[in-house]
Protein backbone atom coordinates (compact mmCIF):
# COMPACT_ATOMS: atom_id res chain seq x y z
CA UNK A 1 0.00 0.00 0.00
CA UNK A 2 2.93 2.35 0.47
CA UNK A 3 1.60 2.90 4.00
CA UNK A 4 1.35 0.83 7.13
CA UNK A 5 -0.96 -1.39 9.14
CA UNK A 6 -0.71 -1.37 12.92
CA UNK A 7 -2.62 -3.83 15.11
CA UNK A 8 -2.76 -3.89 18.89
CA UNK A 9 -5.10 -4.92 21.68
CA UNK A 10 -6.37 -1.34 21.81
CA UNK A 11 -7.14 -0.93 18.10
CA UNK A 12 -6.05 -1.05 14.50
CA UNK A 13 -4.57 1.61 12.23
CA UNK A 14 -4.69 1.41 8.43
CA UNK A 15 -2.60 4.01 6.58
CA UNK A 16 -2.41 3.51 2.82
CA UNK A 17 -0.41 6.60 1.98
CA UNK A 18 -1.42 7.69 -1.54
CA UNK A 19 -3.45 4.52 -2.04
CA UNK A 20 -6.92 3.10 -1.59
CA UNK A 21 -8.14 1.25 1.50
CA UNK A 22 -10.63 -1.50 0.67
CA UNK A 23 -11.71 -3.62 3.64
CA UNK A 24 -15.10 -4.39 2.17
CA UNK A 25 -15.57 -8.08 2.94
CA UNK A 26 -18.85 -8.81 4.71
CA UNK A 27 -17.26 -11.27 7.14
CA UNK A 28 -14.86 -8.72 8.68
CA UNK A 29 -15.21 -8.48 12.45
CA UNK A 30 -13.87 -5.41 14.26
CA UNK A 31 -15.98 -5.48 17.43
CA UNK A 32 -13.12 -6.83 19.55
CA UNK A 33 -10.97 -3.79 18.71
CA UNK A 34 -11.22 -0.60 20.74
CA UNK A 35 -11.09 1.55 17.60
CA UNK A 36 -10.17 1.40 13.91
CA UNK A 37 -8.27 4.35 12.41
CA UNK A 38 -8.11 4.92 8.65
CA UNK A 39 -6.08 7.38 6.59
CA UNK A 40 -4.86 8.02 3.08
CA UNK A 41 -4.07 10.91 0.79
CA UNK A 42 -5.04 12.04 -2.70
CA UNK A 43 -8.22 11.12 -4.54
CA UNK A 44 -8.28 7.62 -3.07
CA UNK A 45 -11.28 6.00 -1.46
CA UNK A 46 -11.71 4.26 1.87
CA UNK A 47 -14.15 1.36 2.25
CA UNK A 48 -14.66 -0.62 5.43
CA UNK A 49 -17.30 -3.19 6.27
CA UNK A 50 -17.88 -5.18 9.42
CA UNK A 51 -20.32 -7.88 10.40
CA UNK A 52 -20.94 -6.34 13.83
CA UNK A 53 -20.36 -3.10 15.73
CA UNK A 54 -17.52 -0.78 14.75
CA UNK A 55 -15.82 2.05 16.63
CA UNK A 56 -13.94 4.47 14.42
CA UNK A 57 -10.75 6.11 15.56
CA UNK A 58 -9.24 8.96 13.56
CA UNK A 59 -10.31 8.97 9.90
CA UNK A 60 -8.70 11.19 7.27
CA UNK A 61 -9.30 11.01 3.50
CA UNK A 62 -9.90 13.18 0.46
CA UNK A 63 -11.68 10.44 -1.47
CA UNK A 64 -15.02 8.76 -0.90
CA UNK A 65 -15.64 7.15 2.50
CA UNK A 66 -17.91 4.12 2.84
CA UNK A 67 -18.60 2.53 6.23
CA UNK A 68 -21.01 -0.38 6.59
CA UNK A 69 -21.62 -2.33 9.78
CA UNK A 70 -23.92 -4.96 11.19
CA UNK A 71 -24.21 -3.16 14.52
CA UNK A 72 -23.67 0.17 16.21
CA UNK A 73 -21.33 2.62 14.47
CA UNK A 74 -19.56 4.98 16.86
CA UNK A 75 -16.43 7.10 17.30
CA UNK A 76 -13.70 6.77 19.86
CA UNK A 77 -13.53 9.67 22.29
CA UNK A 78 -11.47 12.70 21.16
CA UNK A 79 -11.08 11.47 17.58
CA UNK A 80 -12.28 13.11 14.37
CA UNK A 81 -13.46 12.22 10.89
CA UNK A 82 -11.95 14.52 8.24
CA UNK A 83 -13.07 14.08 4.64
CA UNK A 84 -12.42 15.95 1.42
CA UNK A 85 -14.80 16.60 -1.45
CA UNK A 86 -15.66 12.92 -1.79
CA UNK A 87 -18.96 11.67 -0.42
CA UNK A 88 -19.36 9.73 2.82
CA UNK A 89 -21.79 6.85 3.23
CA UNK A 90 -22.59 5.40 6.68
CA UNK A 91 -24.86 2.35 6.92
CA UNK A 92 -25.20 0.68 10.32
CA UNK A 93 -27.86 -1.87 9.43
CA UNK A 94 -29.93 -2.52 12.56
CA UNK A 95 -27.62 -0.38 14.68
CA UNK A 96 -27.30 3.20 15.88
CA UNK A 97 -25.02 5.74 14.19
CA UNK A 98 -23.27 8.07 16.63
CA UNK A 99 -20.74 10.39 14.94
CA UNK A 100 -21.05 13.23 17.41
CA UNK A 101 -17.47 14.34 18.09
CA UNK A 102 -16.95 18.09 17.91
CA UNK A 103 -14.01 18.10 15.48
CA UNK A 104 -15.67 16.17 12.66
CA UNK A 105 -15.45 17.89 9.28
CA UNK A 106 -17.36 16.33 6.40
CA UNK A 107 -16.37 18.41 3.37
CA UNK A 108 -18.31 16.21 0.94
CA UNK A 109 -21.92 15.08 1.11
CA UNK A 110 -23.03 12.52 3.72
CA UNK A 111 -25.63 9.76 3.55
CA UNK A 112 -26.90 7.99 6.68
CA UNK A 113 -28.82 4.71 6.83
CA UNK A 114 -30.07 2.38 9.53
CA UNK A 115 -33.13 0.32 10.42
CA UNK A 116 -35.22 -0.42 13.49
CA UNK A 117 -35.58 1.71 16.62
CA UNK A 118 -32.02 3.01 16.38
CA UNK A 119 -30.89 6.61 16.58
CA UNK A 120 -28.67 8.64 14.27
CA UNK A 121 -26.54 11.54 15.54
CA UNK A 122 -23.96 13.44 13.50
CA UNK A 123 -21.96 16.60 14.19
CA UNK A 124 -19.88 18.78 11.86
CA UNK A 125 -17.56 21.63 12.72
CA UNK A 126 -18.66 23.42 9.52
CA UNK A 127 -21.45 23.03 6.98
CA UNK A 128 -23.05 19.67 6.21
CA UNK A 129 -24.70 18.54 2.96
CA UNK A 130 -26.94 15.51 3.39
CA UNK A 131 -27.08 13.07 0.48
CA UNK A 132 -29.96 11.11 1.96
CA UNK A 133 -31.12 9.88 5.35
CA UNK A 134 -33.00 6.58 5.56
CA UNK A 135 -34.51 5.30 8.81
CA UNK A 136 -37.39 2.95 9.55
CA UNK A 137 -40.41 5.25 9.39
CA UNK A 138 -42.49 3.19 11.82
CA UNK A 139 -39.78 2.72 14.47
CA UNK A 140 -38.78 5.07 17.28
CA UNK A 141 -35.36 6.11 16.00
CA UNK A 142 -34.36 9.75 16.55
CA UNK A 143 -32.24 11.97 14.28
CA UNK A 144 -29.89 14.69 15.51
CA UNK A 145 -27.81 16.88 13.17
CA UNK A 146 -25.55 19.56 14.67
CA UNK A 147 -23.32 21.93 12.69
CA UNK A 148 -21.76 25.37 12.89
CA UNK A 149 -22.62 26.06 9.23
CA UNK A 150 -25.42 25.45 6.76
CA UNK A 151 -27.40 22.21 6.79
CA UNK A 152 -28.50 21.39 3.25
CA UNK A 153 -29.44 18.38 1.13
CA UNK A 154 -28.40 17.36 -2.35
CA UNK A 155 -30.94 17.69 -5.14
CA UNK A 156 -32.89 14.50 -5.76
CA UNK A 157 -32.26 13.08 -2.28
CA UNK A 158 -34.65 12.70 0.63
CA UNK A 159 -34.76 12.36 4.40
CA UNK A 160 -36.99 9.71 5.98
CA UNK A 161 -36.86 9.57 9.76
CA UNK A 162 -38.20 7.35 12.48
CA UNK A 163 -40.90 8.46 14.90
CA UNK A 164 -38.37 9.71 17.46
CA UNK A 165 -37.44 13.37 17.88
CA UNK A 166 -35.74 15.09 14.94
CA UNK A 167 -33.35 17.96 15.65
CA UNK A 168 -31.48 20.20 13.23
CA UNK A 169 -29.20 22.74 14.95
CA UNK A 170 -27.12 24.80 12.53
CA UNK A 171 -25.76 27.38 14.98
CA UNK A 172 -25.23 30.46 12.74
CA UNK A 173 -25.93 28.56 9.51
CA UNK A 174 -29.07 28.22 7.43
CA UNK A 175 -31.24 25.09 7.40
CA UNK A 176 -32.38 24.29 3.85
CA UNK A 177 -34.29 20.99 3.68
CA UNK A 178 -36.59 21.68 0.74
CA UNK A 179 -36.65 18.41 -1.22
CA UNK A 180 -40.07 17.06 -2.11
CA UNK A 181 -39.50 13.48 -0.91
CA UNK A 182 -38.72 14.34 2.71
CA UNK A 183 -40.80 12.54 5.33
CA UNK A 184 -40.22 13.60 8.93
CA UNK A 185 -42.16 11.10 11.05
CA UNK A 186 -41.12 12.48 14.45
CA UNK A 187 -41.51 15.91 16.05
CA UNK A 188 -39.03 18.34 14.46
CA UNK A 189 -36.92 20.99 16.19
CA UNK A 190 -35.17 23.63 14.07
CA UNK A 191 -32.53 25.82 15.67
CA UNK A 192 -30.20 28.49 14.33
CA UNK A 193 -29.10 32.02 15.08
CA UNK A 194 -30.51 34.49 12.58
CA UNK A 195 -30.20 32.58 9.29
CA UNK A 196 -32.99 31.25 7.05
CA UNK A 197 -34.86 28.00 7.64
CA UNK A 198 -36.72 26.14 4.89
CA UNK A 199 -38.27 22.70 5.42
CA UNK A 200 -40.57 20.58 3.25
CA UNK A 201 -42.44 17.37 4.12
CA UNK A 202 -44.31 15.07 1.77
CA UNK A 203 -46.90 14.38 4.50
CA UNK A 204 -47.81 15.81 7.88
CA UNK A 205 -45.19 17.81 9.77
CA UNK A 206 -45.17 18.17 13.56
CA UNK A 207 -43.01 21.08 14.76
CA UNK A 208 -41.71 20.76 18.30
CA UNK A 209 -39.47 23.84 18.55
CA UNK A 210 -38.34 26.52 16.11
CA UNK A 211 -35.67 28.86 17.45
CA UNK A 212 -34.11 31.60 15.30
CA UNK A 213 -32.25 33.91 17.64
CA UNK A 214 -28.77 35.37 17.98
CA UNK A 215 -27.05 35.25 21.33
CA UNK A 216 -29.09 32.24 22.40
CA UNK A 217 -27.89 30.96 25.77
CA UNK A 218 -30.35 28.12 26.25
CA UNK A 219 -32.19 25.54 24.19
CA UNK A 220 -35.95 24.95 24.49
CA UNK A 221 -37.27 22.00 26.45
CA UNK A 222 -40.90 22.45 25.41
CA UNK A 223 -42.75 23.30 22.19
CA UNK A 224 -41.93 26.92 21.35
CA UNK A 225 -41.35 29.41 18.57
CA UNK A 226 -38.87 32.23 18.92
CA UNK A 227 -37.69 34.46 16.13
CA UNK A 228 -35.54 37.50 15.60
CA UNK A 229 -34.76 39.02 12.21
CA UNK A 230 -33.01 38.73 9.76
CA UNK A 231 -33.69 34.98 9.43
CA UNK A 232 -36.81 33.83 7.63
CA UNK A 233 -38.84 30.62 8.04
CA UNK A 234 -40.70 28.71 5.34
CA UNK A 235 -42.54 25.43 5.96
CA UNK A 236 -44.20 23.49 3.12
Amino acid sequence: TGGRITLSMSGATFNAGAGEINLGNASNHFASLEAVSLSNTGANNITIRGSSALTLGAVSTSGNLSVQTGGALTQDENTTILTGAGGSNFNAGAGAITLNNTGNDFRGSVSLTNTGANNIAIRDVGALALAGVSMTSTAAGSLSVNTTGDITQLAGTSITTGTGNVTFDANTGAIMLDNTGNDFRGAVSLINEGADIVIRDSGDLLLDSVVMMSGLSDRPNRPTFRSRVPGSLRVT
